[in-house]
C-alpha cells in the first residue's frame, strides 16, 4: 500500500511555508519545507480553525511523543501499555450498520484529498480541475469526461462512467459489473484502478462503495437520457448525483453519528470557528476529528453468501481479506479482476428492510460498525504491504494517528476548549470519565 502512505506537501492557509508531512511513525518532528513558488499560496486547501501548538522546548516535545505512544498502544488493547488495568477490551457493536463505515471513508477520500506534489510554477498555471474539499463528487468524475486525463474513467459516450467486470471463478461462474475499471498502463507498469482517487482502491469495502456510486451514476443517465440533449446529459446527471450524495450525507450519515441537537445547532447558525472567506478544509477536522472511522472498523465481516458466518458459508471474511482483494489493484493477480466470488452483498451493511422488493436476509448476519470510543480494532500491521520494518509499538493505527496530528501541531483539547468559550476538564475528571481505561 505505498501510496497511502506517502510523504506529501501540506500548504495550509495564513503559514509562510508548507509543511512537509513527517515520518510521524518514526516520531520524528516536522520541518517546514522549501515553497516552491512565492505564490504557492495560490494552491491552498487546509487551513486552521485554531491555534497552532507548539512543546516549549526539546524535551518537552520528547516527553509528549512517549507519552502519545503509550497511549495509541494502550487503545489497541496493548497490556504493556496500560496502567493498571493491564489493556483495553475491545469495544463493542453499534447500532449503525457497517456500511457506514467506509461511506464515511468514501466520503474523507472525496473532501481531504490533496497531492501538491507537482504545484503549478506560477499562480497563471493552476489547473481548473484541481481536486476541492466541497462535497462535489470530484473523487468521482476527475475533471470530466473532456478532461484529456481523466476521459479514461468514461464511455465513449462522454456520459456514462466506465465500470469493471469481476472473474468468473469456482462457485460463482460469472462475470458481473461490479468491479472499478482498471488497467495496465505497460508491462513495466503495475495494475491500476480508473478511479478519480487511487484511494478507493486501498480495500475492497470502500472500492466496492465507489463501484455503487459508478453504478448510481449510470443508472441516472439511464433514466434522464430519453428527456435530455445529449450535450446536457453528464452534467444534468453528476448534478443529481451529487445531490443525492449530499442529502446522503446530512440527512442520513451524520445523523448517525453526531448528536441532534449539535447537528441542529450547526444547521441553524453560522459556524464560530470557521470564519474566512477562503474556504478550506481544517486540518483538525482532517487530521484528528474524521478519523473516527477507524474505531468504527471490524476485524471480520459476514461479506456474502460465500463468506458469512452462515451455514456453509466459509466463514466471515477478515479485514485483512478486504485489502488483499484489491490493495490498488497489486493483489488481483493474473485476472487483474476481482473474484467474483468477492462481489460485496449491500444487504449485510445497510438496511433495507422498508424497501418489499429488496430480498430479506436474517440480521443475524448483517453488519454492525463497532462504537466510536477508545478502543481499535483495526489492526494493519497484519495487511499485506504494511510497512513492518517499523518497530512493534509504532506499527499501530492509533499510535501514528496521534502522532501525526501533533506533529501537525494540533493544540490539545483543553486549548480548544477554552476557545470554544467552554471550562476545560480537569485531569482528574478526564481519569473519572467513560475512558478512564485508557
Amino acid at each position: 500500500m505505498p501510496r497511502h502512505w506517502s510523504r506529501k506537501l501540506v500548504y495550509i492557509v495564513g503559514e509562510d511555508k508548507p509543511i512537509e508531512e513527517p515520518d510521524f511513525m518514526s516520531g520524528a518532528p516536522h520541518h517546514p519545507a522549501p515553497a516552491p513558488t512565492p505564490s504557492g499560496q495560490a494552491f491552498l486547501k487546509f487551513g486552521r480553525m485554531f491555534g497552532r501548538y507548539e512543546p516549549k522546548d526539546e524535551a518537552e516535545r520528547a516527553e509528549i511523543i512517549e507519552s502519545l505512544k503509550l497511549l495509541g498502544r494502550c487503545m489497541t488493547g496493548d497490556a504493556g501499555a496500560c496502567q493498571p488495568s493491564g489493556g483495553a477490551s475491545l469495544s463493542g457493536d453499534s447500532q449503525t450498520p457497517s456500511g457506514y463505515t467506509y461511506f464515511g471513508q468514501f466520503v474523507a477520500h472525496e473532501i481531504t484529498f490533496h497531492k501538491t506534489e507537482a504545484l503549478p510554477a506560477s499562480e497563471e498555471l493552476l489547473p481548473d480541475n484541481a481536486r476541492t474539499p466541497q462535497i462535489d463528487l470530484d473523487s468521482l468524475y476527475g475533471a470530466g469526461p473532456d478532461d484529456e486525463t481523466d476521459a479514461k474513467l468514461y464511455e465513449a459516450d462522454k456520459a456514462h462512467l466506465r465500470v469493471g467486470l469481476t472473474k468468473p471463478v469456482d462457485g460463482a461462474n460469472r462475470e458481473y459489473p461490479n468491479d472499478l475499471p482498471r488497467h495496465k498502463p505497460s508491462a513495466q507498469e503495475p495494475l491500476q484502478a480508473l478511479v478519480g482517487d487511487p484511494r478507493n482502491d486501498e480495500n475492497l469495502a470502500v472500492a466496492q462503495t465507489h463501484v455503487a456510486f459508478i453504478s448510481f451514476h449510470n443508472k441516472v443517465v439511464d433514466a434522464l437520457k430519453p428527456s435530455c440533449p445529449p450535450a446536457e446529459l453528464f452534467e444534468r446527471a453528476r448534478k443529481t448525483v451529487v445531490q443525492h450524495f449530499q442529502w446522503l450525507i446530512l440527512e442520513d450519515y451524520l445523523p448517525r453519528l453526531v448528536l441532534p441537537s449539535v447537528l441542529n445547532c450547526v444547521r441553524r447558525h453560522p459556524p464560530i470557528c470557521y470564519t474566512t472567506d477562503e474556504p478550506f478544509m481544517p486540518v483538525e477536522f482532517s487530521v484528528a476529528a474524521f478519523r473516527i472511522g477507524h474505531s468504527m472498523v471490524r476485524g471480520s465481516y459476514d461479506w456474502n453468501t460465500l463468506h458469512s458466518a452462515e451455514p456453509f458459508g466459509g466463514g466471515p471474511a477478515q479485514l485483512s481479506q478486504l485489502f488483499k482483494f484489491t490493495n490498488f489493484s497489486g493483489d488481483l493477480g493474473g485476472g487483474r479482476k476481482l473474484p467474483s466470488k468477492w462481489i460485496i452483498d449491500w444487504r449485510r451493511f445497510f438496511d433495507f428492510d422498508e424497501l418489499p422488493h429488496v430480498p430479506y436476509i436474517d440480521p443475524l448476519y448483517r453488519n454492525k460498525s463497532r462504537r466510536i470510543d477508545t478502543i481499535f480494532n483495526l489492526r494493519l500491521e497484519k495487511v499485506a504491504g504494511y510497512p513492518h520494518h517499523l518497530e512493534e509499538h509504532m506499527r499501530a493505527i492509533t499510535v501514528r494517528n496521534l502522532l501525526r496530528g501533533f506533529s501537525f501541531g494540533l493544540p490539545p483539547g483543553e486549548e480548544v476548549a477554552v476557545a470554544l468559550g467552554e471550562t476545560p476538564l480537569r485531569p482528574d475528571e478526564v481519569r473519572s470519565g467513560p475512558h478512564e481505561e485508557v
